[in-house]
């Protein structure tokens, strides 16, 4: 296991840790609550509701671990989006495909970006892992100083994204890094 894959399981496993305390505790409330026999309907729906958005989360988080466990890194978007925008490159997000179900991948016309031997290799291959609802495409480019009256634009980097539909965890689905590359 290699350390990245060590301490974001480690990572992810000690956030489950809290979640099913949660859990536990809500369960706790719900229990005292209805054994006091008093109009606690309210506290008890706020608990049920809390317990069941944590089993939610639960499930999220080991769909991530399972993917951790494959192989592929977990990035979260917000984070490196705003890395991406702090170091002041200019980028973007397209959309490659959808797995509408295990097997049948529709790709996206549209998405006109060269990919290199070895990033297809990677597609493919997290394509046959069926861990992924669906694949963006990352890119920004390094825009290097002025040069006369234009902007001389530098390397583009792209970054190949396995997709898991989540709604707690990232509402916009959760970032697996499948392949990267420069061109």
């Amino acid at each position: 296991m290699t350390d990245y894959v060590h301490d974001t399981t480690q990572d992810l496993e000690k956030r489950l840790w809290v979640l099913q305390e949660e859990i536990a505790a809500a369960e706790l409330e719900i229990a005292h609550a209805t054994h006091l026999n008093v109009d606690l309907v309210g506290a008890i729906a706020a608990a049920r509701e809390h317990s069941l958005q944590c089993a939610a989360e639960i499930d999220e988080l080991k769909a991530i671990m399972e993917r951790v466990s494959a192989g592929y890194s977990y990035w979260e978007r917000e984070g490196f989006e705003a890395g991406i925008e702090a170091i002041g490159e200019t980028g973007g997000w397209e959309h490659f495909a959808d797995v509408p179900a295990p097997g049948i991948v529709m790709g996206n016309a549209r998405a006109r970006v060269r990919l290199p031997i070895d990033v297809q290799s990677a597609y493919q291959q997290a394509l046959g892992s069926r861990l992924f609802h669906s694949f963006s495409l990352c890119y920004h480019v390094e825009a290097d100083d002025e040069i006369g009256h234009g902007l001389h634009v530098g390397e583009a980097s792209y970054y190949l994204f396995g997709i898991v539909n989540t709604r707690v965890v990232q509402p916009r689905g959760a970032l697996f890094l499948v392949a990267q590359w420069k061109v």
